[in-house]
């Protein structure tokens, strides 16, 4: 039986995600049971994850960088997830990761802002369980390296 302490996870992803490197203080997380959580916005990005980003102190087009990273991890969470669409999801991501690396020229913003974003999406023991599912499908294949389908 896979069991899984969220205190735990919640803490080991906050060190190695680099949590509060990003922002001062956070909004209340979502961290309800729904694997969605509360989406209102037209980018069908969690909401609080939603806010988070427009508080960064980043330039337009990195939030658009952020916000398309944020959306392909969401799409993991509401995606009935099996090997041909996480595959198709996988190479989404790689596309979405594409435009964090040209709007965070330097590796330290780069990792900083991806990983936090990571952290706080996947931040219940549900959301945590259907990211290792996806794991699981992609595991071992190859992608080939996507371009950001956004026009910057």
């Amino acid at each position: 039986m896979f069991s899984l302490k969220i205190p735990i996870v919640y803490s080991l992803m906050s060190a190695s995600f680099g949590f509060s490197m990003c922002q001062k203080k956070y909004p209340k997380l979502d961290r309800s049971e729904s694997l969605s959580g509360t989406v209102t916005n037209l980018d069908g990005i969690r909401d609080d994850i939603y806010k988070i980003i427009n508080d960064y102190p980043i330039t337009k087009d990195q939030k658009r960088a952020c916000i398309r990273f944020s959306k392909t991890n969401q799409l993991i969470l509401t995606t009935d997830l099996n090997e041909d669409n996480a595959y198709e999801l996988a190479l989404d991501i790689s596309r979405s990761v594409s435009c964090v690396f040209i709007q965070f020229p330097d590796e330290v913003e780069r990792r900083k802002y991806r990983n936090t974003l990571h952290a706080i999406t996947f931040n219940t023991e549900s959301r945590v369980k259907k990211y290792l599912k996806f794991e699981r499908l992609i595991g071992g294949r190859i992608f080939p390296q996507q371009e950001c389908d956004i026009n910057f």
